[in-house]
């Protein structure tokens, strides 16, 4: 046994370090470049002032979607089914700010907000269900046995257990609305100045480094625990035992498929309206841009599902695999569009132009996360003894690859690479800096065409962008129920 942990140990080393190498690449030595540029750093008494009503109105807003996502996400968890909640996750910010536009709201704070809180709420209705997949039973029943109501039950037992993953939802839901740029550009209309915009234009318009700088290290420094957080939630979900959600009371329910309704009530707008007929040379031009998409979200989802499987096994051999954990979220848990504005400064520093080489890079860091995290929650199913007796038997490494890991972690692979796709295809908040003339994707030709006016034909191909994601959350559904004989 002692010879197995110090294999283990070995073994992971390898893969943490590198997943620390990466995490130094995609995010500490943009920042470093950014820090080089403001030095000295100076301020003065106008830009202090700037940024702190920056900062002040960003926080302000970005706390009105922490909460909201929060309470509402609690009430998808309990009755809405994930496959619809993976579904809603995947569809594109740009496509939500349309939508949001579409229904007939004025540009402006208000439009902003809503867009940023039907984006987050998927992502905190799962992180909330994994953990009500994982309430202390026992400890319920021994209560209720003791004669403790459901108010006190709820009070010193669940409301504790549930207490970290929604702090894990509210965090990402601040930080969303804290570094968004899409939102507040398109649905925002450009009425609210947050501290995205205000990074953004001091970057690329203004070339104010130390503007920039302040307001990106708060972003970082929030970024950082949150990947933490969603780390330690991961690790609890791999050490428990899942259990059905229990049915909730009926006004839970009602109110939970009043929220869904709420939510598909975007799309539909923007879907169900007007589209151009016949076929034109934007439609061709969009085309084209489509199977350009489709390339760079393969290109990434290979790569990011292939390392991010790795990881995922080195993870499972670690005694405290947190830290590895946290290196390879923190690409995700940054703001995309400041993620996007961090990469095409390092770009620049190391000769890249912006095109599909430098959006390919960007994008890889959050979906190495998201073939991470996929990959983390479906191997539970394999055994740890099936492992720990292939080791007994004296195979390999090698060996156990091939023999072992990948026949019965095959459908995890298949799920991550459907997912990082889907997730890939629809983004617009990183290549519309990382993007050449024109952009390289369909999602940011299409806030650009928007932005022109011609809604008809974004509805037209935005149906793409969201077909696309149901139908991956279908196959992700079928192919995790699925295992080898």
């Amino acid at each position: 046994m002692r010879g197995r942990k110090r294999g283990a140990a070995q073994w992971g080393s390898v893969p943490g370090a590198i997943a620390f190498v990466w995490l130094g690449l995609v995010v500490l030595l943009p920042l470093g470049l950014l820090v080089d540029a403001a030095w000295p750093f100076e301020l003065r008494e106008i830009e202090r002032v700037a940024v702190g009503r920056v900062l002040v109105r960003g926080l302000g807003l970005s706390l009105i979607v922490a909460i909201v996502s929060g309470g509402l996400g609690l009430l998808l968890a309990q009755t809405v089914a994930p496959v619809v909640l993976l579904a809603l996750l995947l569809v594109s910010r740009s496509v939500v700010a349309h939508a949001v536009l579409a229904i007939g709201f004025t540009p402006g704070p208000l439009a902003a907000v809503i867009t940023l809180i039907i984006d987050v709420l998927p992502f905190a209705a799962l992180v909330l269900g994994l953990r009500l997949r994982t309430r202390p039973l026992a400890l319920i029943e021994a209560a209720r046995d003791l004669g403790a109501g459901a108010l006190a039950r709820a009070r010193e037992i669940e409301w504790p257990h549930l207490r970290p993953a929604m702090l894990v939802a509210c965090t990402w839901g601040f930080l969303q609305g804290l570094g968004d740029v899409l939102a507040f550009e398109v649905a925002g209309g450009g009425h609210a100045y947050t501290p995205g915009l205000l990074i953004r234009d001091a970057l690329i318009r203004e070339h104010a480094p130390a503007r920039a700088l302040v307001c990106v290290v708060v972003l970082i420094s929030l970024a950082l625990p949150c990947a933490w957080l969603i780390t330690r939630e991961l690790t609890a979900a791999q050490r428990s035992d899942w259990r059905p959600v229990p049915v909730p009371p009926a006004w839970v329910r009602a109110a939970g498929w009043a929220v869904l309704a709420l939510l598909l009530v975007a799309p539909a707008a923007l879907l169900l309206g007007d589209h151009p007929v016949g076929v034109g040379p934007s439609d061709r031009l969009l085309a084209g841009l489509f199977l350009r998409s489709l390339g760079i979200a393969g290109v990434v989802a290979a790569l990011a599902t292939s390392a991010g499987f790795g990881l995922a096994l080195a993870s499972r051999r670690l005694a405290n695999p947190a830290w590895l954990g946290a290196a390879v979220l923190a690409p995700l848990a940054i703001p995309p569009s400041i993620h996007g504005l961090l990469t095409l400064g390092a770009g620049t520093w190391l000769g890249l132009s912006p095109g599909p080489t430098l959006t390919v890079l960007a994008l890889l860091g959050p979906a190495l996360a998201l073939g991470f995290v996929t990959a983390r929650l479906m191997t539970v199913v394999i055994p740890r003894a099936l492992i720990d007796a292939a080791i007994d038997l004296g195979a390999t490494a090698r060996e156990r690859l091939r023999l072992v890991w990948l026949p019965l972690a095959r459908p995890a692979l298949i799920v991550a690479a459907v997912l990082t796709l889907a997730w890939a295809l629809g983004q617009a908040a990183i290549p519309a800096f990382t993007s050449g003339p024109g952009g390289d994707t369909l999602a940011v030709a299409l806030t650009i065409h928007a932005r022109a006016g011609s809604l008809a034909l974004v509805r037209r191909w935005s149906l793409l962008l969201v077909l696309v994601p149901v139908l991956a959350a279908l196959a992700a559904r079928q192919l995790a129920r699925w295992r080898p004989r």
